[in-house]
């Protein structure tokens, strides 16, 4: 939960989470956003787990009118963050599923073009009539570059494996 949603269970303020945070006493963890890269410190979110907060704090306590009970409010607190998580989880899931199918998609092109260049015999021949042989050969070397980066891509995207894409690391 955010440190905000944190004050709030805790009926302290933010400015004193921040501090046993810095301190030490209250540990924090940090969640990649959907959609940043991860090279900037502004690129996660600082949360802090319930059970943690109810560790350095002792008792939790919400002061809303219409809270049924404390327990029930923070089942809720942490479901929405579970929730939250597991939609930005699918997200990360379908962006490398899209990355995945378009470098299947460019290595199939890229194949299609070779087997199209690579041409024998005869109809080799014909094929030089109307490209250059100097074009011919670089127009090759240069698909087959673009095939094998393609096949290390798509290879290093297959070994990541399913929680690694699934939780993105």
């Amino acid at each position: 939960m955010s440190f905000s949603e944190a004050a709030r269970l805790a009926s302290c303020s933010r400015q004193h989470l921040y501090k046993l945070a810095e301190s030490g006493k209250l540990s924090i963890h940090q969640e990649l956003i959907a959609g940043r890269a991860g090279d900037k410190k502004s690129d996660y979110r600082q949360l802090i787990d319930v059970a943690e907060l109810a560790r350095v704090l002792g008792a939790l306590s919400i002061t809303d009118e219409g809270a049924v009970s404390p327990s029930n409010d923070l089942l809720r607190i942490e479901l929405d963050a579970a929730r939250q998580m597991l939609t930005d989880r699918e997200e990360q899931l379908r962006e490398a599923k899209s990355r995945e199918d378009w470098l299947k998609k460019q290595l199939e092109d890229m194949t299609a073009t070779v087997k199209l260049v690579s041409y024998s015999g005869s109809e080799q021949r014909k094929l030089e009539d109307v490209v250059p042989k100097e074009s011919y050969e670089k127009t090759v070397a240069n698909a087959q570059k673009i095939i094998k980066g393609l096949k290390t891509q798509l290879e290093a995207e297959r070994n990541r494996g399913f929680l690694n894409r699934l939780f993105g690391r």
